[in-house]
């Protein structure tokens, strides 16, 4: 390959690493942004949330319960704190390997085209996992959702204890109008540590009177204008019950539905990019060859000698 042929093959590199490493960089400012604001705008989320939370508690009044609504604040700020760093080093690592990305290219800095060769190298066979494991186990998502409910009914201490795991699992079954992993049946065969004796109480007495309920509260239907919160012992069925809605059913018909196909093509878009890192490898490696070939090609000074004229 002539010279002049490899100057222009290394400035069309130029341009296209740069090109593509300003995005990537926009990129990773919109993550490292959505981190910060996740981080400090937690009170957005907490908002949001505590409108499930207040219209469970405001239907519970004739239940015996020690709901710990700052518990599962905590427990969703330690989530929200991790997403958000999550997020931030992302962005960071992002921003780091476009700057590399631009000086090795532009500048042609060895070190520089050597440290985001070896990155990107790194990022394209994570990529590459990732897909092959996507579309070889898209049932993942599925499989970790029921695994979730299945330990979260396991450990089931029910809305008397302050129990963090328990307090998470009602609140997905209110808002998702289900009851256990396939339906109420499985606080029967799973919640082994369950204390079944609730107290409840109708609107005209002041006392509780205390029975073993079949299934949580949180298996009623929350959203009527007039609960029935003798549901959990009556083993009443819709609309006051949704005990014969499994949560794990839920959640695997809205996926199948409305979220495979967006995930489905999210991984072939990271499919398609990985097309363009093997293009950003590629050039890497041939701006680094030019640079090395010309600094090879510098005739080296010399000292220069005077010729000294002879003594007779």
């Amino acid at each position: 390959m002539g010279s002049g042929c490899l100057t222009c093959c290394r400035w069309c590199c130029c341009c296209f690493i740069s090109f593509v490493n300003v995005l990537t960089a926009i990129l990773g400012l919109a993550l490292l942004a959505t981190g910060c604001l996740t981080l400090w705008a937690y009170w957005v989320v907490r908002s949001a949330f505590d409108q499930h939370v207040s219209s469970m508690l405001t239907t519970t009044d004739n239940i015996e319960t020690s709901v710990d609504v700052e518990s599962l604040h905590q427990a969703m700020a330690s989530n929200t704190m991790i997403s958000a760093i999550v997020f931030i080093i992302l962005g960071v690592l992002i921003i780091v390997m476009s700057c590399l990305g631009c000086c090795g290219a532009c500048w042609g800095v060895p070190s520089c085209l050597i440290i985001y060769s070896v990155l990107v190298a790194l990022v394209l066979l994570s990529q590459a996992g990732l897909v092959i494991f996507w579309f070889t186990n898209s049932d993942v998502m599925k499989d970790c959702s029921r695994n979730w409910l299945e330990e979260q009914v396991k450990n089931y201490k029910g809305s008397q204890n302050r129990d963090v795991g328990s307090m998470q699992l009602d609140v997905v079954q209110v808002v998702g109008g289900c009851c256990g992993v396939n339906n109420g049946n499985d606080f029967y065969t799973m919640a082994t540590n369950w204390n079944r004796t609730i107290g409840y109480r109708s609107n005209n007495k002041t006392k509780f009177s205390y029975y073993n309920a079949s299934y949580p509260f949180s298996c009623c239907n929350y959203y009527l204008e007039r609960q029935d919160f003798k549901c959990a012992y009556a083993n009443l069925s819709d609309p006051y019950s949704n005990r014969q809605n499994g949560c794990y059913e839920k959640f695997a018909r809205v996926f199948d539905n409305y979220l495979k196909s967006g995930f489905d093509r999210l991984f072939f878009g990271v499919a398609g990019w990985l097309g363009v890192e093997i293009l950003l490898l590629l050039g890497a490696l041939l701006i680094f060859y030019h640079k090395r070939q010309q600094d090879e090609d510098i005739p080296h000074s010399g000292v220069q000698y005077k010729m000294q004229p002879q003594m007779a």
